[in-house]
């Protein structure tokens, strides 16, 4: 049997079909291309010089003439009533008057003279673009009487909103680019991803300031703040590969040097990390050591700690403050008489290691770490005499930092404070 679809039906689900796509279009629009446009609002000030010569009547006429003259001149641009006779000194306090009104421009006028001779020097400045526009000057020789005013001797002030002014829409373009598949996030309530191309294009309210954040895996994410205002923007969003791995130079306890490098499994924010911290050599500056005999300044013990951890951090990588967490192994290695051994009475234990990064720039990270181990001994003394200074082993108890609980052993004091490179 076959089916017969008619002309007709066809012709239905075509026109079902437009409906529904220009019945969504409204909605992209409204972000997309929005159509709406703001008047402008400005306020007038009129200021006198302190040589002029008008009298309290000749100052209320003139302004508002002005007044008038200016809110006839373009229907874009709304002059509000609540003007200023004695203008703001300051440029921030002709701001804050405007704004406080609401207002996105003003225009001002300052009189020189007299009524018998009149000078006068006007100027508008736009909030929107940030720049003084539309500067003139009046000159009339002769007697000005209140007939002349009516006549419109503010003819060139309202050439200037008739030519500088016009409505302005409330969205205006700003262009994004940067690596392809970046998210852009806390500019809108939604996130936006760049292009296939890199590129995104967003109209945006203005004027406003806007702040961005933009990630992308295996990148440093940035964060930016750009001011909205008359004009189209573009902004070029900088992407720098994540850290795959570092290198890190510590003191252990600030007494024994350490060194270690990092792989990150996941850029900049899972890791491997490979640590070393020689015994061999350690700063011994304090005096009392209470019933043990004091080491030399320098001293030490054939010993090398190898420690193995899987750590993550618990930030982003571009904050200031970064903590992280790590656990795994270590490996205990003795040197004496240059044969190198797994150490008897402990040659294994565990780590555990909390650490906070301050980051003055994203490569360059400085550290501090607390990195407790336990450790399942034979012999207290076998493992401090391969541990410490001969001098502490000589008598009884535990040194400080050292907690035994036969079998095992914490070393409960270890603090590492450091400087990290990653690349």
């Amino acid at each position: 049997m076959r089916t017969t679809v008619s002309y007709s039906h066809w012709a239905g689900v075509v026109c079902v079909a437009l409906f529904g796509l220009f019945s969504l279009r409204p909605l992209q629009a409204a972000w997309e291309h929005p159509e709406t446009f703001r008047e402008r609002r400005m306020v007038v000030f009129m200021s006198f010089d302190g040589d002029s010569d008008y009298t309290e009547r000749d100052r209320q006429v003139l302004y508002d003439a002005l007044v008038i003259e200016l809110a006839s001149a373009n229907p874009d641009v709304v002059i509000l009533q609540e003007g200023s006779h004695s203008t703001p000194f300051r440029f921030e306090q002709k701001v804050e008057y405007a704004r406080a009104r609401e207002a996105d421009a003003w225009f001002e006028v300052v009189l020189f003279g007299s009524m018998e001779r009149l000078v006068a020097r006007g100027t508008s400045y736009d909030l929107l673009r940030t720049q003084e526009i539309g500067a003139f000057e009046i000159e009339r020789p002769f007697s000005t009487g209140f007939r002349d005013i009516e006549r419109g001797i503010w003819g060139d002030a309202a050439a200037v909103l008739q030519e500088h002014y016009a409505k302005y829409q409330d969205a205006v373009e700003v262009r994004f680019r940067g690596a392809p598949g970046t998210t852009l996030r806390n500019i809108w309530d939604e996130p936006f991803e760049l292009n296939e191309n890199g590129e995104l294009t967003l109209l945006l309210p203005s004027p406003m300031t806007y702040r961005y954040r933009a990630t992308l895996r295996g990148r440093y994410p940035e964060t930016g703040t750009f001011y909205l205002q008359h004009d189209p923007l573009f902004i070029e969003i900088p992407s720098e590969r994540a850290a795959r791995f570092a290198v890190e130079f510590f003191t252990a306890n600030f007494r024994y040097l350490g060194a270690a490098a990092s792989l990150y499994l996941i850029p900049s924010s899972v890791y491997v990390r490979t640590a070393a911290v020689s015994y061999a050599f350690g700063l011994f500056l304090l005096e009392d050591y209470g019933e043990y005999r004091v080491p030399n300044l320098i001293d030490g013990a054939p010993l090398t700690e190898l420690t193995s951890q899987l750590g993550a951090y618990l930030r982003p990588p571009d904050t200031l403050l970064r903590p992280y967490l790590s656990a795994g192994g270590v490996l205990r290695l003795t040197h004496d008489d240059a044969s190198l051994a797994a150490e008897n009475s402990a040659p294994f234990g565990m780590i555990a290691t909390l650490g906070l990064e301050y980051s003055p720039n994203l490569r360059t990270r400085f550290f501090v770490e607390y990195a407790p181990r336990v450790f399942e001994i034979e012999s207290r003394d076998a493992f401090l005499s391969t541990t410490l200074p001969n001098s502490y082993v000589a008598e009884q108890g535990s040194p400080a930092g050292y907690i035994f609980s036969r079998p095992y052993l914490v070393r409960v004091f270890e603090f590492h404070l450091g400087l990290r490179r990653q690349f």
